[in-house]
């Protein structure tokens, strides 16, 4: 049990470890700077802001694989399928937001295609933006409904477990709805 605790502390350290960066860098930076009047002109500017953001995300979306693959030893006694769904679900997650973040970055290389063309093709590079954040909007669509459903099977484990308080894995299957 004493190692179960150990890895219960280390996984706790993760999520805050995961946590942390994303909300800085989705929410803090890369939403505060896409979404404003002439995005394809203000780009090019704060690209190494952007650049952080990405970093940020992909800092936090290594802390969310390692805590899966840390707890999954331990949640595997309490429902082997479940959990392999679990780690499964963690996986897809991160391929969604690496897909994401590869949008963005292409949104940096129009950008920049944006202020060294002639003012004839702006309106072309601003479809191909428009459609580029467009894509980057729907995977964060896709990606909350796999964070749900990952949420829903890890909590369901944790009140399986008895891992944690009964009431904060009920509470945890109701916000995963």
């Amino acid at each position: 049990m004493n190692s179960n605790k150990k890895i219960g502390r280390y996984a706790g350290a993760l999520f805050l470890f995961a946590l942390i960066p994303y909300v800085i860098g989705q929410v803090g930076i890369l939403e505060s700077l896409l979404y404003v009047p002439n995005y394809l002109q203000k780009i090019i500017e704060v690209r190494l802001l952007i650049g952080v953001g990405i970093l940020l995300k992909w800092i936090s979306l290594t802390a969310m694989i390692a805590f899966a693959i840390l707890v999954f030893p331990i949640l595997r006694s309490f429902g082997n399928k479940l959990t392999i769904g679990y780690l499964s679900l963690r996986f897809i997650e991160f391929g969604m937001l690496i897909l994401g973040s590869t949008k963005l970055l292409s949104l940096v290389s129009l950008s920049k295609q944006y202020m060294s063309c002639e003012e004839s093709a702006h309106d072309y590079i601003e479809v191909e933006a428009d459609t580029l954040l467009i894509e980057w909007e729907w995977i964060g669509f896709v990606y909350m409904f796999i964070f749900a459903l990952h949420c829903f099977v890890f909590y369901y484990l944790m009140y399986k477990s008895n891992l944690v308080l009964r009431l904060i894995s009920i509470f945890g299957l109701i916000s995963s709805v």
